[in-house]
C-alpha cells in the first residue's frame, strides 16, 4: 500500500464537500490510483467530519468502504467503551474499520486486531502505522479460527458482529456474523472479560437468556437516539445485572438512569393530564424502565399503553422531554393550526391527525 501523492491529496481536499455520486460521473485519473479508492476517501472524510473527527488530522489515513464506516462506532462511543477496559492484553475479534481497536489499545500493553476480510485487515495495518500504533498484531482470519489457535487468555475480548447481510440488516443474534451464540463457550474460555456490541434493536432479555456471564448492559445514546447496546460479560453471571443508560456527546458523558429492576415488572399508577406531561428518553424506553422512572419521580401514567406521564409540579431532572399541558385540541376555527404531533396509543397516526385538524408542523407547541 502506498501513500497518496500530493496531487491526489489536493484533489481530495478540493472535492471533499462535493456530492460523491455526481463526482463519480466525472472523468478524472491519477496514474496508479484507483478512482474508486479516491471517491471512497472523500466519502470517508464527509462521514468522518462528525463521526471520526480526530482521524482527519492524518492525511494518509485511508478510510474503508461506506458499509464499514456506517457499522463502526463513532470515536466518542469508542472512547467511552475504551475507558471501561484495561489490562495487559485484549483482542478485537471483529476489527472492521478498527476504531474500537485504536482507542482500546491505549489501555493495554498488547492488542490483537482480528478481521477475516483481507482488504480491511490490510487497511487497518496501514492506518495503525499512520497513527503511530505499534502494539497491535493483525490477524487476517475468522474470530473462531483465531481463538482456537490462541492458547492464552485475554484480559478483554471485544466483538462488534456484522449485522448486515445481502438481504439487509438483521436483529437476531443467530444471524450475526460471527454467530456469537455458536462460539460463546470458546470466547469465554479465552477471555477474563468480554464486551459485545449489539444491534440497537436487540431485545435485552434475549441477551441475558442466550449468553452466560452477563454483568451489565449499557444503552449508549447520542441525544434522544439509541446508538448502541453493549453487554459486559464475566466468568460468573450476576443474579441482578445492572442496566445503565448513557448520553454520550463530544464534550460530555452523562448517565441518564441506572435501572435496579431489570427483569422485573414495575407498574405506574394511572391518572388524567395534570399541569405537565412527560415523554421518556429513547434510552429509557429501550430499557423498558419508563414505569420505574415514573414511580421514582412520583408521576402518574395517562394510560397503561401510552408511555406518557403527568404531574402537577415541574420536575426538571426527569430523563426525557417535558411539556406543559394547555388543554385539548378542538375541531373548530379558533383552535391553533401550527403545532407538532406525537401519537401514542391512539387509533389515528400522527399524519392522520395533522390531516384531520389541518395542522402544520411549526413552532414550539405539540
Amino acid at each position: 500500500m502506498k501513500e497518496f501523492p500530493f496531487e491526489v491529496l489536493d484533489f481530495i481536499q478540493k472535492h471533499q464537500k462535493d456530492d460523491v455520486a455526481s463526482l463519480a460521473l466525472r472523468k478524472f485519473q491519477f496514474g496508479g490510483f484507483d478512482r474508486i479508492k479516491i471517491l471512497q476517501q472523500i466519502t470517508g472524510l464527509q462521514i468522518g467530519k462528525k463521526k471520526f473527527p480526530s482521524l482527519l488530522a492524518y492525511p494518509q489515513y485511508k478510510f474503508p468502504p461506506r458499509k464499514s464506516l456506517e457499522q463502526a462506532s463513532s470515536e466518542f462511543l469508542a472512547k467511552f467503551k475504551s475507558d471501561l477496559v484495561e489490562g495487559t492484553s485484549f483482542a478485537d475479534l471483529t476489527g472492521g474499520m478498527g476504531i474500537d481497536t485504536i482507542f482500546m489499545s491505549k489501555n493495554f500493553s498488547k492488542g490483537f486486531y482480528v478481521e477475516k476480510d483481507e482488504s480491511l485487515a490490510r487497511l487497518a495495518a496501514w492506518n495503525f502505522q499512520q497513527l503511530g500504533i505499534d502494539k497491535i498484531e493483525i490477524g487476517n482470519l475468522s474470530a473462531e479460527k483465531f481463538l482456537k489457535g490462541h492458547d492464552g487468555t485475554f484480559d478483554w475480548v471485544y466483538l462488534d458482529p456484522s449485522r448486515r447481510t445481502d438481504q439487509g440488516r438483521v436483529i437476531a443474534m443467530e444471524q450475526y456474523s460471527p454467530n456469537i451464540i455458536e462460539i460463546w463457550d470458546l470466547i469465554q474460555s479465552r477471555s477474563k472479560k468480554c464486551m459485545v456490541k449489539f444491534s440497537p434493536m436487540q431485545d435485552l432479555h434475549e441477551i441475558r437468556d442466550k449468553l452466560s456471564g452477563l454483568e451489565s448492559i449499557l444503552i449508549l445514546c447520542q441525544g434522544n437516539e439509541v446508538k448502541e447496546v453493549v453487554g459486559i460479560f464475566g466468568a460468573e453471571e450476576l443474579e441482578k445485572p445492572t442496566l445503565e443508560i448513557w448520553d454520550i456527546r463530544e464534550t460530555e458523558q452523562k448517565k441518564i438512569w441506572t435501572s435496579q429492576t431489570f427483569g422485573r415488572k414495575v407498574s405506574a399508577s394511572n391518572g388524567s393530564p395534570l399541569q405537565y406531561l412527560y415523554e421518556p428518553h429513547a434510552g429509557v424506553l429501550k430499557a423498558s424502565c419508563q414505569d420505574e422512572v415514573a414511580k421514582a419521580f412520583g408521576l402518574e401514567k395517562l394510560h397503561p399503553q401510552s408511555n406518557f406521564f403527568t404531574s402537577i409540579e415541574l420536575l426538571k431532572k426527569y430523563p426525557g422531554r417535558v411539556f406543559e399541558f394547555k388543554g385539548y385540541l378542538k375541531d373548530n376555527k379558533d383552535s391553533p393550526r401550527e403545532m407538532h404531533v406525537i401519537s401514542r396509543n391512539h387509533p389515528l397516526k400522527a399524519d392522520q391527525i395533522k390531516k384531520k385538524f389541518q395542522l402544520v408542523e411549526k413552532g414550539q407547541e405539540y
